[in-house]
């Protein structure tokens, strides 16, 4: 079972780490979540929500700031893995539209 370290320590670091790759002007705040990915193991649910959709970081972007999450959580002791998404005024849910039998 991965370590887990205290969670304003964790929340320092995760903050820290996005403001450090996006511009702090394009950000309107930043929510971090503990819970269980799909393997049931402990992760954290990072959400960037961006002041508009101009702000959107490229693939390469998101990628890199994940490694980065990683590796401040890893400096901290903390294994777990930091799921990344993005969310900007307008976004709405996606709704599954497939037909159900």
């Amino acid at each position: 079972m991965p370590e887990v370290v205290d969670g304003e320590e964790t929340e320092r670091a995760i903050k820290s780490v996005v403001l450090g790759w996006i511009d702090r002007s394009a950000v309107d705040r930043i929510s971090i979540t503990p819970g269980e990915d799909n393997a049931g193991e402990s992760s954290l649910y990072v959400n960037v929500y961006l002041r508009d959709d101009r702000s959107w970081p490229t693939a390469a972007k998101s990628i890199d700031l994940i490694i980065a999450m990683r590796d401040a959580l890893r400096d901290l002791g903390d294994d777990r893995f930091p799921h990344l998404s993005f969310s900007a005024p307008g976004d709405e849910p996606s709704e599954d539209t497939r037909p159900t039998e």
